[in-house]
């Protein structure tokens, strides 16, 4: 299959950070490397599979409780995030490429591009008790077990099982019927713009004008998004997502620790660690020395 460059979700993306086909995992409340708290958006479409518990889930102004047996799939380029994992939930998530199925240009054109580039949908969310949910389930199950089996041509199983799940979910979905009407499009891309910004400009000082001027709105509209969208402040968000890159350096790196919080934009030692272990109820020291044991 061809080589995308799918970084781990849920994690800000790091020079050098390896490369995959596409990503599956099983995840549970306590241990969820693709679970982000943080709105983001990929060019990769996302299927999430609820094996057990409930999740709370965003996507753009929506939000939604995924119940047990539910199956997900948000589209490329939509802003999502989880909320919250309930205490026990499992899920499997897949994140591919559109790009990973067939050449073949007439299944391109009648269903591939209408199923991941409909401009009228965000997501598609297939319930348990839908008739079609069985088939949907199983093929998220087996492409999971394929990914962790030590089968040297797992690739062509796993290829046939994407475009399987594909097949059942326009049964579920049909192009022609998948259209309505969605918000303005507007507010949805001047918060990418921003988050962008944000997400490239992470390790220089970031201030609510800067960040106002790269969605080009007034400072009380970026707010006022952020809050819709993600649910935090903007200079919330820098935080979150500078913290994000921390513990990534953290994990991978033995650069001093005051050097990863300047790295990362933070003015000071002393206030990282103290922002630090609010979020993750220990300090950086000692998530480094936890995250090595592992």
């Amino acid at each position: 299959m061809k080589n995308t460059s799918i970084s781990l979700p849920g994690i800000p993306a790091l020079p050098g950070s390896p490369t995959r086909d596409f990503y599956v995992s099983e995840e549970t409340a306590s241990h969820a490397p693709g679970g982000s708290p943080l709105g983001h958006y990929h060019k990769e479409a996302e299927c999430l599979y609820v094996l057990e518990g409930n999740l709370s889930f965003q996507v753009n102004e929506s939000r939604m409780v995924l119940h047990e047996g539910d199956v997900l799939i948000v589209l490329p380029g939509i802003l999502h995030h989880d909320l919250i994992h309930e205490e026990g939930a499992r899920l499997i998530r897949i994140l591919m490429d559109p790009a990973l199925l067939t050449r073949e240009a007439d299944i391109r054109r009648r269903f591939i591009h209408p199923f991941f580039d409909n401009t009228e949908r965000d997501c598609f969310l297939l319930p348990a008790s839908h008739a079609l949910s069985a088939p949907v389930r199983a093929l998220v199950l087996e492409i999971e077990k394929e990914e962790t089996s030590a089968d040297p041509l797992k690739g062509l199983r796993i290829a046939a099982s994407l475009h399987l799940l594909l097949y059942h979910l326009c049964q579920a979905f049909p192009p022609e019927e998948t259209k309505k009407p969605l918000p303005s499009r507007e507010d949805r891309e001047i918060q990418k713009r921003m988050i962008h910004y944000i997400n490239e400009n992470f390790g220089e000082k970031i201030t609510l004008d800067a960040i106002a001027a790269a969605g080009q709105v007034s400072k009380s509209k970026c707010s006022s998004l952020f809050k819709t969208y993600i649910g935090l402040s903007p200079i919330d968000y820098v935080n979150e997502y500078r913290l994000g890159v921390s513990k990534s350096l953290l994990e991978k790196e033995d650069t001093a620790i005051s050097d990863i919080a300047y790295t990362c934009g933070f003015t000071s030692q002393s206030y990282f660690t103290k922002l630090f272990r609010q979020s993750f109820h220990m300090t950086p020291r000692e998530y480094r020395a936890a995250a090595r044991k592992i």
